[in-house]
């Protein structure tokens, strides 16, 4: 029936009585009965925005991310078009809900959601994020449940925004309260990466007013959000680096290793490229790069030792990398 309602049913418009017996197949125990409703909510939300939007709102879709999806749609402009506005506040809440508890948020319709509701309404989606995280963080084991979408199909927009630095600040004091939970300072850092968008200037300056507080826990908050910058930030930014190592070092060593380690982690994640016989063209990078850095700075430093330290693994792994190829490394093939 529920696919002769949904999949089936056409363009016509809802008969007498029809739209209470699909919302009654909104909270099926059966997915596929579920998503139904979704295929309804779509046929009819540009001439019956009203009805879809009840319908949307009434779908239970906690257990299944592929039937979120299908919800999320409901708001693409270019296909189905029903304006999240309709929703009333009970509705967004109850959907806001389901989105916490949902094991995974990756969908392209949902994260397009979330994309454009971050440009008008970014404290919402912010903080969805960041009780998605503290709901991680009540889980035990984490399951399939991940807080952040593995890839951003459709990047946030809460740069757009007047709040935006604002956001940041509040997002990095969050991290910076719970340095002792790993789902925090990792999918926290996730989170501060996404709204950030990028390293620039305004948001180091952020870093920085941190980094310059008293307390310890707030310079361990940065060195977690750091481990999600990009791998050249220490070759673009040395000044931030140093006032960083700097800032790490007036709490004591341990401090400063957690800080060389995050810098360190973000410059060597993500893929290398290179050739059969030949060193990969980022640890080149890595080693050139951090040695002329280093030239230039006070010997003995700790940002001299950090720079150097990386252009000396770098050309571990060269030698590591040519080895490996060599024509008589045993082989027989």
């Amino acid at each position: 029936i529920s696919q002769a309602l949904s999949w089936n049913r056409g363009v016509r418009p809802l008969a007498e009585g029809e739209l209470d017996l699909i919302i009654q197949f909104a909270k099926d125990p059966d997915p596929t009965v579920r998503r139904a409703s979704a295929v309804v909510a779509q046929r009819i939300a540009k001439d019956d925005p009203g009805e879809a939007a009840r319908l949307v709102a009434a779908i239970d879709f906690t257990d299944s991310p592929g039937l979120a999806d299908e919800v999320f749609a409901c708001f693409s402009q270019q296909h189905y078009g029903l304006s999240w506005d309709l929703l009333t506040n009970r509705q967004v809440g109850a959907i806001r809900k389901q989105l916490v508890l949902l094991p995974e948020i990756d969908q392209y319709w949902l994260t397009s959601l979330l994309s454009s509701r971050s440009a008008v309404e970014p404290a919402w989606v912010v903080s969805l994020l960041q009780d998605r995280v503290t709901h991680a963080e009540s889980l035990d084991p984490l399951g399939r449940y991940h807080a952040t979408p593995f890839n951003w199909d459709n990047p946030l927009r809460v740069r757009e925004h007047p709040t935006f630095l604002a956001h940041l600040r509040r997002l990095h004091a969050w991290i910076s309260d719970r340095t002792d939970s790993w789902i925090r300072r990792e999918m926290g850092a996730e989170i501060f990466q996404e709204v950030a968008g990028s390293y620039d200037q305004a948001v180091l300056a952020i870093l920085v007013e941190a980094l310059n507080s008293t307390n310890e826990s707030d310079v361990s908050g940065v060195a977690a959000i750091l481990r999600k910058a990009g791998r050249t930030l220490i070759w673009d930014e040395p000044e931030f680096v140093s006032i960083a190592l700097h800032a790490a070092a007036r709490f004591g060593d341990a401090c400063r290793q957690e800080m060389v380690g995050s810098l360190w982690s973000a410059t060597t994640s993500g893929v290398r490229m290179g050739s059969p016989g030949q060193p990969f063209r980022e640890d080149v990078e890595q080693r050139d790069r951090s040695n002329q850095i280093a030239e230039r700075l006070p010997s003995g430093s700790v940002e001299e030792e950090f720079y150097r330290a990386i252009a000396a693994s770098a050309e571990q792994a060269i030698a590591r990398s040519v080895a490996e190829d060599r024509r008589d490394d045993g082989r027989d093939w």
